[in-house]
């Protein structure tokens, strides 16, 4: 009966308390759950430790969602947000950061090159935290997250071309703000070498 019944069936199902559609669902959405979780996050355990707290935490809700409730992208869409809380509490580093790290040229003053990093590190942040919340959070699954523009659709519930425009948007403004500081021309450097990529 079960693996006959779609995902929307087994929701059905589970708003009724039934441990068996759960199961069923957990064996069909778990593992992609959390590769989608560890391209995110970069760590194994905690990628599983994630996709099993949105789990849980779909079966404590289950009838207080709405009936039409699609559980893959619920589940999906509850990863995401646990991983962009758990960065605001350092546990995502920012891709351009550890670049930044390994590709910059030595200064021979530590001190210095230490003071640059923090200054363009900050610069960088402030320029995120100008972008439209929506752009903002599509760019960083893409560079942080290292996502593919069709897994970010698929996660976000949203088209391929509206994707490709919110990456557009954030480049375009991301460099329009960077280009005023020659300090972060290095940083800017690394984003634009990103576009190819996808």
């Amino acid at each position: 009966m079960y693996p006959s019944c779609t995902n929307g069936d087994l929701y059905r199902l589970i708003r009724q308390d039934d441990k068996k559609a759960f199961d069923e669902l957990f064996s069909r959405l778990y593992p992609s759950l959390t590769t989608f979780s560890f391209r995110l996050i970069g760590d194994r355990l905690e990628a599983e430790e994630i996709a099993q707290h949105v789990f849980v935490q779909f079966w404590l809700r289950r009838k207080e969602l709405r009936p039409d409730t699609n559980p893959q992208t619920y589940l999906f869409r509850a990863a995401r947000n646990r991983v962009i809380d758990l960065s605001r509490h350092f546990k995502v580093r920012i891709e351009a950061e550890a670049e930044l790290s390994t590709r910059q040229v030595p200064f021979s003053n530590a001190v210095e090159e230490e003071i640059r990093l923090k200054e363009v590190q900050k610069s960088y942040k402030h320029a995120l935290s100008l972008l439209p919340e929506r752009s903002r959070e599509v760019f960083l699954l893409s560079r942080v997250g290292g996502m593919t523009y069709r897994d970010i659709a698929t996660a976000l519930d949203i088209s391929y071309k509206t994707v490709e425009a919110h990456i557009a948007r954030a480049l375009r403004q991301l460099r329009q703000i960077l280009l005023s500081n020659d300090n972060t021309l290095p940083l800017l450097i690394i984003l634009m070498s990103t576009i190819a990529s996808q």
